[in-house]
């Protein structure tokens, strides 16, 4: 993988010491995100994930359910999602931490 590449969304991995597989569903996730950015920051002492997934083949059962994990906790890549323009472009958002603008933008005019 290319380095500060994101993996496409649907991609499915197998992370290190897990038993079952686990598809790849977001970016840049926190626990209990609703309450974690504001002004587009995150807060002291939240962290922030790589990435969401669902196990397979369950996939979501319930938020319970959902797993929040770094690229250095995967093991090997089962499946590799579909990478269109739109996930390219995304993809470089997301490696220049600029993917939250559009929200961003929003949150100003509600101000």
């Amino acid at each position: 993988m290319e380095k500060g590449k994101y993996l496409p969304l649907g991609t499915t991995v197998m992370l290190k010491n897990a038993t079952k597989p686990v598809m790849i569903i977001g970016y840049k996730t926190a626990a209990y995100a609703k309450e974690v950015y504001k002004n587009g920051k995150l807060e002291e002492g939240q962290e922030c994930y790589d990435y969401c997934g669902c196990i397979c083949p369950e996939g979501v059962i319930s938020s319970l359910y959902m797993c929040m994990f770094d690229h250095n906790q995967i093991e090997k890549i089962l499946y590799m999602g579909y990478e269109s323009e739109d996930y390219k472009k995304y993809n470089e958002k997301l490696i220049n931490n600029t993917e939250l603008e559009e929200f961003r933008k929003l949150d100003k005019k509600d101000e």
